[in-house]
């Protein structure tokens, strides 16, 4: 399965996403999250210096920005150890700001390092 039907599954939450299990589940799946999380960079990093990004990776990297932070942040979610939750959140924002800016918010590799771990 190629990176974009990986996002396209992960942003549809379909069965074993990590948005639907963290949303419906209230599970963290660190595997899902590895697997969304690789996705999002091999498409930010595919979509750099494009004229346009199409609308529905668009809205999934904003979604994942947004909702991932909220739902986890919910008193009933059971939260990963601290430092890893938010070393996570920061690594969606990140990919964001990638994928919308073009640019890495690192000057080194890594972004690319902890995005493909």
């Amino acid at each position: 399965m190629t990176p974009r039907e990986i996002l396209k599954r992960e942003f549809d939450a379909e069965e074993g996403s990590f948005l639907l299990r963290a949303r419906c589940e209230l599970t963290w799946d660190w595997a899902a999250f590895r697997r969304l999380t690789r996705a999002m960079y091999c498409v930010a990093q595919e979509c750099r210096g494009r004229d346009a990004i199409e609308t529905w990776v668009a809205q999934g990297f904003w979604h994942c920005d947004v909702f991932i932070r909220e739902w986890t942040s919910h008193p009933n979610f059971p939260k990963p150890v601290s430092q890893e939750h938010a070393d996570a959140l920061g690594l969606i924002r990140d990919l964001a700001y990638f994928l919308f800016i073009g640019e890495r918010p690192y000057t080194d590799d890594t972004l690319e390092r902890l995005a493909l771990k």
